[in-house]
């Protein structure tokens, strides 16, 4: 039997599409002027962000989302020390 591959599940393809665009709107919405490579580039850091947190069991939304923007640094920020 092969393994479950949870990208197979509907809903949580959903969920990765709706909290893809929360996620673009928030770092647009920093990051205004974009050229089309940057927009290329994020959106490819955003997509593999978001599809390593579901293979690791994320699937809420909101925790997508959260845990998508705080992987990202947002132009026009300070950087959190840790």
């Amino acid at each position: 039997m092969s393994p479950h591959n949870p990208f197979d599940d509907p809903k949580l393809v959903t969920e990765l599409a709706h909290a893809f665009e929360s996620v673009w709107l928030v770092m647009r919405a920093h990051e205004p002027l974009l050229d089309a490579d940057r927009a290329k580039e994020l959106s490819i850091e955003i997509s593999r962000k978001l599809v390593e947190l579901a293979a690791d069991g994320v699937t809420d939304q909101a925790q997508l989302r959260r845990l998508t923007l705080e992987s990202l640094p947002l132009p026009g920020t300070i950087a959190r020390s840790a």
